[in-house]
């Protein structure tokens, strides 16, 4: 390539005024369903299968899932507001903690139910006197 020259990619263009943009269907879409889904797992494991092995896990993990995804719904009003925070700086830091509570307390819980079932089948002998 010579220098001087460039060879830059067109821009692609801006959605008109008011258009929802991708972002804010993605969270739309994410939130629509995950919600009434962890709901019922909510109920589920909660009233259903309550203190059984790997239920307590899946309800530790469905709540911090509502909780991030519920907390996601102010994300999405600042989104659709082109990024701009609509409330005062206490809210947005409570948003922020709630926001990275729900997120690193999903990923803490996957992560220990992932080494949970993978002592359970390295190690199938000591499933016997494992606490559950």
């Amino acid at each position: 390539m010579e220098p001087g020259t460039s060879t830059a990619l067109p821009t692609p263009p801006l959605p008109p005024d008011g258009a929802p943009r991708w972002d804010t269907k993605l969270l739309v879409a994410c939130a629509v369903l995950g919600l009434p889904a962890n709901a019922f797992t909510l109920w589920l494991t909660g009233w259903r299968l309550r203190g059984r092995g790997l239920a307590t896990f899946i309800f530790s993990l469905a709540a911090s899932d509502f909780l991030f995804l519920s907390n996601s719904l102010l994300q999405i009003w600042s989104v659709a507001n082109d990024h701009r925070w609509p409330l005062d700086t206490h809210w947005c830091r409570l948003h922020q903690f709630l926001y990275a509570l729900g997120y690193y307390s999903s990923l803490f819980l996957l992560a220990a139910i992932s080494l949970d079932r993978c002592l359970l089948v390295a190690v199938p002998f000591c499933a016997s006197w494992w606490p559950r």
